[in-house]
């Protein structure tokens, strides 16, 4: 065997590897250094835009319409400034990295972070899309909610929620869609869901409506049974006649209100004292 050989090819493998080593330095070191700066830079980048954020009351003006309400019950400190400010921190060390990997000449993980950075784009449209629909969502189910109670409707609490909540199910199929995934399995679970709501909803309405076309009716025999300012005792409830109200019928007594079904009034046996302007005539 030819000792000299082997060494001397050792020797060429192992000249070669410093060779490479010290040529490789200098784009390591560059690549070290743009890191070394990136991470406090993008740590500054987020503590300037967590305090800008909550100098504009951005928390305050997002709590007041509601939009944190969902996210609090998850995590209980969470704060949408410093959700927005730890997201740029995260987008900009990402970009640094990938700078200092092209500088390091590492190709393959730096087109990697490169596709990473592309989808923050679509990530930040399908967050604001999902935002808007809970915007929206606790707008429109609070307008349904009242206008329901103002109907007499039993269930217009569930029915506002199921209203919010529909919105909600239909923002988060459109973020969905603008993430790119096309997935009929998600599509069709959306589709359910939102003709589970539909239904339920449908049917809340059909049986709170019940009642209330009950008492409508009810109060329509009511107004010309009874007199407004008259003396009226309805079971153990005693008091003056207010008003007949579409489903309700208001007594007064001692200052206070009292506010009975205009159905149970109906069905109950009622006895009336004229008012003192009627006694007087």
């Amino acid at each position: 065997m030819n000792w000299d050989l082997v060494i001397s090819s050792i020797e060429e493998v192992w000249s070669g590897f410093w060779d490479s080593l010290l040529a490789y330095f200098p784009s390591l070191l560059a690549g070290l250094i743009i890191l070394g700066l990136g991470i406090p830079l993008a740590k500054l980048i987020e503590i300037i835009l967590r305090s800008s954020l909550r100098r504009m009351g951005l928390d305050k003006s997002l709590e007041h319409v509601g939009l944190s309400a969902y996210p609090q019950k998850l995590h209980a400190d969470f704060k949408p400034s410093h959700f927005l400010a730890k997201a740029t921190y995260w987008v900009v060390l990402i970009l640094v990295l990938q700078i200092a990997l092209r500088v390091a000449d590492v190709p393959f993980l730096a087109e990697t972070l490169a596709g990473v950075l592309s989808f923050v784009p679509k990530l930040l449209a399908a967050f604001a899309i999902v935002l808007a629909a809970i915007l929206v969502g606790r707008v429109s189910g609070r307008v349904v909610r009242n206008s329901a109670r103002a109907g007499g409707l039993l269930m217009a609490g569930q029915l506002g929620s199921l209203v919010s909540l529909a919105i909600v199910v239909v923002g988060i199929s459109m973020a969905i869609a603008q993430l790119g995934i096309q997935s009929r399995v998600i599509s069709i679970s959306l589709i359910l869901v939102v003709g589970a709501l539909a239904f339920s909803a449908m049917f809340a309405l059909a049986v709170g409506s019940q009642d209330a076309i009950r008492n409508i009716i009810a109060g329509f025999y009511l107004r010309k049974q009874l007199s407004p300012g008259s003396e009226v005792e309805v079971g153990k409830e005693h008091g003056t006649l207010a008003e007949v109200e579409a489903v309700q019928t208001r007594l007064v007594s001692k200052g206070k209100d009292i506010l009975l079904n205009n159905r149970e009034v109906l069905n109950s046996v009622v006895r009336q004292k004229p008012s003192r302007d009627e006694s007087r005539q």
